[in-house]
């Protein structure tokens, strides 16, 4: 609790934060009188830096930087227990899918990085074959990291591991599609559209 409130006082203030991530959202953040609503229903609330709360509040006070480094933005599950429940119906997800995209704009550190590169490997998995596979996912991470390839204990632990998952029917060798696979691919290309369409505005 220290640590965060001199990791505060330090922050530069951007007091067109708060008008930007609105704009970008379209959600209502003046709406919230920190009533921890959210926080409450917030299932992964318990293991990130910062509670849903605390974000909005956090973007009120034009906390630029620190919002955008933390790491509840993307350990938010998106499962909407927020929004559903907000009294003031504050579109919370929409806000953290602003925030990430926000970060990964300005020269995000290598946290950052690595995080969207796991939801980068996950969406092509899951756009491909309309869920997710489970051995393109490991080795689409292991490429990502070199360095996990390199001989030594990790590797031999993670070929273990792998091994018994497979002799389980964890995962299997190769993938397969789901019915709905062509649906998810053209959500998918809607999403691009829609974005290009936004970033072609003035």
């Amino acid at each position: 609790m220290i640590a965060k409130k001199a990791q505060l006082m330090k922050a530069q203030i951007d007091s067109n934060f708060h008008r930007e991530v609105e704009q970008k959202s379209h959600a209502h953040l003046n709406r919230c009188y920190q009533c921890f609503t959210c926080t409450l229903g917030c299932p992964v609330a318990y293991a990130t830096d910062f509670a849903p709360n605390q974000i909005i509040r956090l973007i009120q006070l034009g906390q630029r930087e620190t919002v955008l480094k933390s790491d509840f933005i993307w350990i938010c599950a998106a499962c909407e227990t927020c929004a559903a429940r907000c009294p003031n119906d504050i579109e919370i997800v929409k806000i953290m899918d602003t925030l990430r995209i926000m970060s990964l704009a300005e020269q995000p550190g290598k946290k950052v990085k690595d995080i969207a590169f796991t939801h980068q490997v996950f969406m092509k998995l899951v756009k491909t074959f309309g869920r997710i596979y489970e051995l393109g996912y490991i080795m689409g991470m292991k490429i990502g990291n070199p360095a996990s390839l390199l001989p030594g204990k990790a590797l031999i632990e993670d070929a273990i591991l792998g091994y018994r998952m497979f002799s389980r029917g964890k995962f299997h060798i190769f993938p397969h599609k789901t019915k709905g696979a062509e649906h998810i691919q053209n959500i998918a290309q809607r999403i691009a559209e829609q974005k290009q369409q936004q970033e072609a505005r003035p």
